[in-house]
C-alpha cells in the first residue's frame, strides 16, 4: 500500500475513536509514515498532537523533559482532538499510564504479531490500551 493509503486507513481509525499500531521491519518506513501523519494532523484545527520517540528518549534528557509538558497539556487539555503519535510503544510505559482514554494513540513498534502484543501488552503498564487496527508495512 502507498503511505496515502495507510494515512487514510489511519486517519479513519482515529476519525473512529480507535487506537492504531504500526508494525514492520527496520527501514519499510514506520518512522516515515507517523512523521507524515504527525505533520497532517497538526494542520487540522482543535487537533493536538504529541509525537514521542523512543530512540530520542533514551539519549536525550532534554527531549524527554519536553515531552513530558506536552503530554500534561494534552492530559488537560478540554476540547479538540488529541492524538498521541509514539515511535517505539514500550519506551513510554509510565508516561500512557497517566493518558486519558478519549486520547487517541498511534503507535510504532518493530517486528511485532498480534499474539507478542498481546502478551507483551498484558505483562506492561500499559494494558488498558486497546489497539483495534494494526497496519503491518
Amino acid at each position: 500500500m502507498s503511505i496515502e493509503q495507510n494515512l487514510e486507513i489511519i486517519k479513519n481509525a482515529l476519525s473512529n475513536g480507535e487506537n492504531v499500531l504500526i508494525t514492520g521491519n527496520a527501514g519499510v518506513g514506520k518512522t516515515t509514515l507517523l512523521r507524515t501523519l504527525e505533520r497532517d494532523l497538526e494542520a487540522e484545527q482543535d487537533t493536538k498532537v504529541v509525537y514521542f520517540s523512543g530512540y530520542e528518549h533514551q539519549s536525550s534528557y532534554y527531549e524527554t523533559a519536553l515531552n513530558e509538558v506536552e503530554i500534561a497539556e494534552l492530559i488537560n487539555m478540554k476540547q479538540g482532538k488529541k492524538v498521541i503519535l509514539i515511535d517505539g510503544l514500550f519506551s513510554f510505559q509510565n508516561t500512557l499510564t497517566y493518558v486519558r482514554k478519549s486520547t487517541r494513540i498511534v503507535a510504532v513498534e518493530q517486528n511485532i504479531n498480534e499474539s507478542q502484543l498481546k502478551k507483551q501488552m498484558e505483562h506492561s503498564r500499559v494494558a488498558d490500551i486497546n489497539f483495534t487496527k494494526i497496519i503491518n508495512l
